[in-house]
């Protein structure tokens, strides 16, 4: 058995009273569980309401190899973020950023504790701040540094930024890329911290194609990524602002 902190990345009804939660661990990196007849046994010092998405958990689990269906000794609820998720912001949000890590983790069966150390304090934060409109575009950039491709910076005064190459050039892109007065708030988000990103000024247009741009970008680094479900109903949420 191994204690580890976990973020519920998402769970999924097995039959008429188990889950199977999937959790990325601090000491084993993204694994699946077997919740037998939770949903049954409401006495049970393992509540179905741990596992609702982006939680943070202190947990006892078994140190199964990660194609198979661990099970769980113990757990309790350290942090739960966006409690009130019932806000049709956070809600979206919350679902996006749970279907996007879910395509993005499953690779991640070992320890990684610099990215499970980054996934806990930025998503930590979420309900502390005022404004979400920008989170998941910087999020996800400040995620390649720790999935390995992290856009180089070495040419940030260049006229363009290529995706697929994934760095800035005074050429034009043989493919996708970002000019103008976009390029310059996707430099703008790179440079900045956290706090100060969220205050960033955008178009409604100008983020949705930062964003679409920056899941281009992963397509073309990671094998086997897809475009989340969820990806129009976040468009359709961030109209407003």
């Amino acid at each position: 058995m191994v204690t580890t902190d976990a973020i519920v990345i998402g769970s999924l009804k097995y039959r008429d009273s188990s889950l199977i939660a999937h959790l990325f661990t601090q000491e084993l990196g993204y694994r699946s569980y077997l919740l037998k007849g939770i949903l049954a046994n409401k006495k049970g010092k393992i509540k179905a309401s741990y596992f609702q998405p982006l939680t943070h958990l202190s947990a006892v689990v078994s140190d199964k190899n990660p194609d198979q269906l661990g099970y769980i000794k113990e757990c309790n609820v350290l942090y739960s973020p966006l409690h009130q998720a019932g806000e049709e912001v956070k809600s979206a949000l919350q679902l996006f950023l749970c279907e996007l890590l879910a395509n993005i983790l499953k690779g991640e069966s070992e320890q990684n504790t610099p990215l499970f150390t980054y996934l806990k304090t930025t998503l930590g934060g979420l309900d502390a701040l005022d404004q979400l409109a920008n989170f998941h575009i910087k999020f996800l950039l400040d995620l390649t540094k720790f999935l390995g491709f992290y856009p180089n910076t070495s040419d940030m005064t260049a006229d363009y930024f290529d995706v697929e190459a994934g760095c800035f050039t005074f050429f034009t892109p043989k493919g996708k890329g970002l000019e103008g007065q976009t390029l310059s708030i996707f430099k703008k988000i790179l440079g900045t911290n956290f706090d100060k990103a969220m205050q960033i000024k955008m178009t409604k247009q100008q983020r949705t194609e930062i964003l679409d741009t920056i899941l281009l970008y992963f397509s073309f680094h990671l094998q086997g990524f897809y475009l989340p479900k969820s990806l129009p109903v976040l468009h359709e949420v961030f109209e407003v602002f």
